[in-house]
């Protein structure tokens, strides 16, 4: 019993999340909304795969002609919660990846407020608050973001009890903040840094240091993630993001200010994960697509405005929770211009509607303060019930307007919009306005228990333990029914199901890849199907990247967050629709014996295969009969030349190339492989330059007669990371003993 008492927090947190989680925990279904099918699925399978046949995750042969898989970041290759994936079936690890997450964001949330001395009650209060709010919930499906965020409760707990002992909890500090980049969201580990800044200024009674402490915890745990940091930053350097930094891109995707009403009601324009919810034709201009939810509960709000204000914690997490949203406000703003102007690095972060983990990480920590407040004696007055009955009386006469107004306040709506719009879109607005009004009425219901729960605990005829528990359960009750909807998933057989083309692909035997159309490029970025499940299936067969990857297919382009520059530029500027018919010769010297379109094409030397018409959009598959292998010579003009000499490839693997050759005289072997620095080559055992050929693939000078070539991936800047990362754990150890 003991036990029990003691640890009761850690047990609930489990239980909730396990429940809310339910059917994902036997693996049958798997979290698959947006990127989490098409992108850290094929990501993270091919991390294991790789690691279980012993090599280390380095190289993804599988798009972009190949392409670094450590250095992207999202594969979390050294990220501890990754064991996960080694410790299960993939499926299991996957789905139990992203729950553990949630279980962890609550502890350590828990664990911040009772650093606070908040007590449990408080304490358990702000941790479900912060778990379930509409920001983490959302993150499911970026889950790099989820898993770096859900350590700043941890960092800043660390960071404050260092204040006192910066020497002690340096290593501390340093290991949580490595965790935190290695979770694969720099944008968080970089606004964090402004965070624990600020925080020490305002808190610090040595500011310098405090600061310094701030700043060796930043130095050493880019020590300790070198082994990911150096290969990060080498692909950076050579990807499309050194490009992306204007202020159209930066801003995209910022928070609208008319959201913030999604605060306390939630999906007030729609429900993306609701078929016949959503659309974006009724937003118009003012969009964002990232994050299907902000809401903070009702019950979590009207504690955080119990606050006491007079606190300088609150203050302090109030000013946070308002530095979020408007930097979340991005270019409805002029703030953010000037910050994206005159800060370093905010250029080099996309969407602004990230930031708002600012606001809901604070609003969590003041809710849980102001939850403390309404259990202590001197805040059960009669003011506070006073001004809960008067929201509850506001929600109620709103809710009322809108109920008898809700058929004009549609026919207004429906005069804003062109009548040339299909009427499904008026379809949708009407379940949006029905779903609001029900949002509304049970946002009044919820209002009015909290008031009648406050005014028998200010009386004194509900007991101080039975009113946490009652508002706990209140606030959860709120959080699951609004969150609940947003984990979406599909059944393992959507993973596992083979479209037709890819069964054709894949009985050829000889290497080579696959390409699309720009038109058909974009038509994947949305699902097309009666369910989601359906659309999945479609956007697969549809050749959508990355799903390919799931069958080890190779795809001439890919789909990642950051693309290597030169192939990108290639694919803009040469290889768009209109001028297929006079570049598609790049498409059989580059290996690409398979093409998909959304038009029928007249090419030389591609002939159809098939051809299906789905959800309004026909496809068109074709079979390059011109593509020339992965490997061949070239002649003195850089042209193929077949009768200069044959290369066989006889071993391609991760990361290593083996090829048997016999030329007749010297000439360039070429290999339709990315060129990418950490390649090195061997002819007969001896090093041997790589030559860039076609700036976009590689090449080797051969001399005449019989040769075994090697290419194989071994980066320097993995290398060299590596030695770093081990070098700085030492010193952190050494610190760690001398200063306990």
């Amino acid at each position: 019993m003991s036990f029990f008492r003691k640890h009761w927090p850690w047990l609930f947190f489990a239980l909730v999340v396990l429940l809310f989680f339910a059917k994902y925990l036997d693996g049958q279904h798997i979290f698959a909304y947006k990127d989490l099918s098409r992108y850290f699925y094929p990501l993270r399978q091919l991390m294991v795969e790789q690691a279980w046949a012993g090599h280390w995750p380095l190289w993804n042969p599988y798009i972009f002609c190949g392409f670094p898989l450590l250095a992207t970041l999202q594969s979390c290759v050294f990220y501890p919660v990754s064991v996960i994936y080694y410790l299960l079936p993939f499926n299991l690890a996957f789905n139990y990846y992203l729950i553990a997450h949630y279980f962890l964001a609550a502890c350590f949330m828990y664990l911040l407020l009772r650093h606070y001395q908040l007590q449990k009650m408080p304490s358990v209060f702000g941790a479900l608050s912060w778990t379930f709010s509409g920001y983490l919930l959302s993150v499911s499906n970026m889950n790099t973001t989820l898993s770096s965020v859900i350590w700043l409760p941890l960092v800043l707990m660390v960071f404050d009890k260092g204040l006192a002992r910066p020497g002690y909890y340096l290593p501390p500090l340093s290991l949580l903040l490595g965790i935190m980049f290695l979770g694969g969201e720099p944008t968080i580990y970089y606004i964090t840094a402004w965070i624990l800044l600020a925080y020490a200024l305002v808190f610090a009674s040595n500011k310098i240091n405090a600061v310094l402490y701030l700043f060796l915890g930043y130095l050493f745990s880019l020590g300790l993630v070198a082994i990911q940091l150096l290969p990060f930053l080498e692909l950076s350097r050579l990807s499309d993001r050194v490009v992306r930094t204007t202020w159209e891109i930066v801003s995209f995707r910022s928070f609208p200010p008319r959201e913030t009403l999604t605060f306390l009601l939630p999906y007030l324009f729609g429900n993306p994960t609701l078929p016949g919810n959503y659309s974006e034709a009724l937003l118009g201009q003012q969009l964002q697509d990232w994050l299907n939810s902000a809401y903070l509960g009702l019950v979590t709000v009207v504690c955080a405005f119990a606050a006491n204000w007079k606190d300088k914690k609150i203050v302090f997490f109030w000013s946070l929770a308002g530095t979020g949203l408007i930097m979340a406000f991005g270019e409805y703003t002029p703030i953010y211009k000037l910050l994206y102007t005159f800060v370093p690095g905010l250029g080099l972060i996309r969407f602004p509607v990230k930031y708002l983990f600012m606001t809901t990480m604070a609003v969590s920590v003041l809710a849980a303060f102001g939850f403390q407040g309404l259990l202590e004696e001197r805040r059960r007055d009669s003011l506070l019930a006073w001004i809960f009955g008067l929201l509850v009386s506001i929600s109620f006469l709103i809710t009322l307007i809108f109920w008898l107004n809700l058929q004009a306040i549609y026919n207004y709506l429906v005069q804003q919009y062109p009548q040339t719009i299909p009427i499904e879109f008026f379809n949708n607005l009407a379940n949006i306005l029905q779903f609001d009004l029900l949002t509304m009425i049970y946002a009044t219901i919820f209002l009015f228990i909290f008031w009648v729960l406050f005014l028998l605990f200010s009386k004194k005829k509900l007991k101080t333990a039975w009113f946490a528990v009652s508002l706990i359960l209140l606030a959860l009750a709120d959080l699951v029914a609004n969150g609940a909807s947003i984990p979406v998933g599909c059944s393992r057989q959507v993973y596992e199901q083979r479209p037709d083309f890819y069964r054709l692909m894949q009985k050829d035997k000889q290497l080579y890849r696959f390409y699309y159309t720009h038109q058909l490029d974009m038509e994947n970025r949305y699902l097309f199907g009666e369910t989601f499940e359906q659309g999945l299936i479609e956007a697969k067969t549809n050749l959508a990247a990355n799903w390919p990857m799931i069958f080890r297919l190779y795809n001439f382009m890919g789909y990642d967050s950051i693309r290597p520059l030169p192939l990108a530029q290639f694919d803009i500027n040469v290889l768009t629709d209109d001028k297929l018919p006079r570049t598609h010769k790049y498409l059989s010297l580059f290996n690409v014996k398979y093409f998909a379109a959304t038009k029928p094409l007249h090419l030389q030397g591609f002939r159809l295969i098939s051809h299906k018409y789905q959800y309004g959009l026909p496809l068109y598959y074709y079979e390059n009969r011109q593509v020339m292998p992965r490997a061949y010579f070239l002649n003195e003009k850089l042209a193929p030349d077949r009768r200069i000499g044959q290369a066989e490839i006889v071993l391609y693997d991760y990361d290593r190339v083996s090829l048997k050759c016999r030329t007749k005289k010297a000439s360039l072997l070429f290999l339709s492989d990315a060129y990418y620095p950490g390649w090195q080559a061997t002819v007969d055992g001896k090093a041997e330059h790589i030559i860039r050929a076609n700036d976009l693939f590689r090449a080797v000078a051969i001399p005449a007669g019989n040769h075994q070539v090697e290419f194989a991936y071994q980066p320097a800047s993995f290398r060299w990371g590596m030695i770093i990362s081990l070098l700085s754990a030492v010193a952190l150890l050494v610190i760690h003993f001398k200063t306990r």
